[in-house]
């Protein structure tokens, strides 16, 4: 079986935020002060975030975003990687099935090895319990 998983990479994207406030104040002759007062951020940070000295956090990201009224997605590039796994040789669970997503897919993936891992230490528990009983062990496929 192919896997396939597609895994988006966001990056912030400052320039978009530095134009948006350059915008601002040269077409709608806004000053920091007032820039701050529609965000609800101090006039010195709008100014820090402005020159690059400062990163805004996801929250201030969203009052800009209100403020210019965008998306918060358009202050973010992204980029997607494509990564292809190959497990032909493993047999295919009955519960995938074909076309699931690959959040789904990996999602049952990890359930299942969660169970994995509590049979074993399960088992475990139960081989320590027959040695100190002297009594023979079964075979645990612990890593």
């Amino acid at each position: 079986m192919l896997f396939i998983i597609i895994i988006r990479k966001m990056k912030y994207n400052k320039l978009k935020l530095i134009n948006l406030i350059g915008i601002s104040q040269k077409h709608r002759k806004e000053t920091y002060d007032e820039v701050a007062k529609g965000v609800e951020l101090s006039a010195n940070m709008v100014g820090m975030i402005n020159t690059g000295k400062s990163m805004p956090s996801v929250d201030s990201l969203a009052r800009f975003a209100r403020y210019y009224k965008k998306d918060i997605n358009y202050f973010f590039d992204f980029e997607e990687d494509e990564i292809q796994t190959n497990i032909a040789a493993a047999p295919t669970p009955d519960y995938i099935k074909p076309g699931d997503s690959p959040y789904k897919v990996l999602f049952e993936l990890q359930k299942e090895i969660t169970e994995v891992i509590k049979e074993n230490a399960e088992l475990k528990v139960e081989n320590e319990r027959l040695k100190n009983a002297g009594a023979p062990v079964q075979n645990a496929n612990v890593g």
